[in-house]
């Protein structure tokens, strides 16, 4: 799946840099990541593979973060019976 999203993003933006020429604005971090892969003269070297790790990172880190907060939050509210019904109603 990460795979299609970044080759879709990707033919996206060839097709709407070759409309609006070399000059055209960079919007995002995968934006970014695929310019420095395409860029030959780069320092830094990015597979495709490394640039859908980092991706994938990225998405697994803000799902966990909310799963936490969330398994910690009715964590107190079991722990606290009377802020539950408080919640409830």
């Amino acid at each position: 799946m990460m795979e299609r999203v970044i080759n879709k993003e990707h033919q996206e933006e060839r097709m709407k840099r070759k409309k609006e020429g070399e000059d055209g604005e960079i919007r995002d971090l995968l934006d970014i990541l695929l310019d420095i892969h395409e860029d030959d003269n780069s320092e830094i070297r990015l597979t495709k593979e490394s640039i859908k790790a980092f991706i994938l990172d990225i998405f697994i880190a803000g799902t966990d973060t909310s799963a936490l907060t969330i398994e910690w939050g009715l964590a107190e509210l079991i722990n606290h019976p009377q802020v539950m019904e408080r919640a409830r109603q």
